[in-house]
């Protein structure tokens, strides 16, 4: 049952899932996506069984999510810094989290801060997201160059 999924950007949203939301809407408007992602199947069992543990438990989400196709992105934030993402049981609770959702046939982008702002990773994701819904981007068969122009639009917002 979904709780918080959102066509929105909730306002405790990280600097980069800004960035990230603010080039998305503008490079790809016509491929809505939703914040806050959290209704996956396999995640509310094992969510139940870690409620029985520890009343303190919290249910997974992803930062970004397309529904029909079942591709979600994380924003990986503190990866040079120690952040949650790389230590130990925020990785190891990062690991359940993907592999869950692999199992319930979705596709996970885990964005770094560098990737948020090279378009071609932007371009990978939507061209997933319209190759699992049927759909097709004329222009966009491969990866642009690595040394392409990082993505300059964000909506304003840092």
């Amino acid at each position: 049952m979904p709780r918080q999924n959102s066509p929105t950007l909730p306002s405790k949203a990280s600097s980069l899932e800004r960035k990230f939301w603010g080039a998305w809407t503008y490079n790809f408007p016509t491929i809505p996506l939703l914040s806050e992602f959290d209704d996956i199947p396999t995640w509310e069992d094992d969510y139940a069984q870690r409620l029985r543990k520890s009343k303190r438990s919290r249910r997974y989400r992803l930062d970004f999510a397309h529904e029909e196709s079942k591709v979600g992105i994380e924003i990986q934030g503190g990866i040079y810094t120690g952040g949650r993402h790389v230590q130990g049981m925020g990785y190891e609770r990062d690991a359940i989290k993907y592999n869950l959702a692999f199992a319930d046939g979705w596709v996970i982008f885990l964005v770094t801060p560098r990737m948020v702002s090279e378009r071609r990773w932007y371009e990978l994701i939507a061209a997933t997201i319209l190759s699992r819904s049927g759909k097709h981007i004329p222009g966009v068969e491969h990866l642009p160059p690595l040394d392409q122009q990082p993505v300059i639009q964000s909506s304003g917002e840092t």
